[in-house]
């Protein structure tokens, strides 16, 4: 889980914006922005690294004539461990609830799961191909996990970087959640 003293980092440094191209039947946005993203956790596993990478990452936004839609590419360079970076779109209204593709079915999903056997109940549920909430829909190409965050901004999970395990405790569980032996090759302790 997070550290319990998380900082998040939701604006950039620098961004700049380019029209890449604008015809009659696409137009392309080009949104390059700078994050000082933490290299890590600390020494501290409740807290991040106060030194920090700068990242680029670019956005292409594009539309296309005929499409209800506005396509999005997200590229950058992860430099970073122990952190999950998301995309966020605003909802235009409040929303009590979204439905995504899972395996077999669509999956309609109140805004916080049930807990049980010591796990805290999280927020974020997996999508294989689309989630959507009130009036946005993301189509996704892999398997993510999505949150609806405060009832109005869906928040889909582009990357999970993780470092080296911080041990058996994880701060949504009531209970140790690893193994105490060590396993050669994987990892633990």
């Amino acid at each position: 889980g997070p550290p319990l003293n998380d900082a998040l980092v939701s604006r950039p440094s620098e961004v700049h914006f380019e029209l890449v191209e604008s015809g009659p039947i696409r137009a392309v946005l080009s949104v390059r922005r700078v994050f000082e993203w933490p290299v890590a956790l600390s020494e501290d596993p409740d807290q991040r690294s106060p030194r920090t990478h700068p990242t680029v990452v670019l956005t292409l936004l594009e539309l296309r004539k005929g499409e209800p839609m506005v396509r999005v590419t997200v590229d950058y360079v992860n430099q970073s461990a122990d952190h999950r970076v998301r995309f966020h779109v605003p909802l235009p209204e409040k929303v009590q609830g979204s439905a995504a593709e899972g395996q077999f079915a669509v999956t309609d999903r109140a805004l916080v799961n049930e807990g049980g056997w010591g796990e805290f109940p999280l927020p974020t549920f997996p999508a294989y191909r689309f989630v959507s909430a009130g009036a946005a829909t993301l189509l996704v190409q892999h398997a993510t996990e999505y949150e609806v965050v405060d009832e109005e901004e869906l928040a889909e999970t582009e990357r999970r970087a993780g470092g080296p395990d911080r041990g058996t405790w994880q701060p949504h569980r009531g209970a140790e959640g690893a193994a105490e032996e060590s396993r050669p090759g994987g990892r633990g302790p």
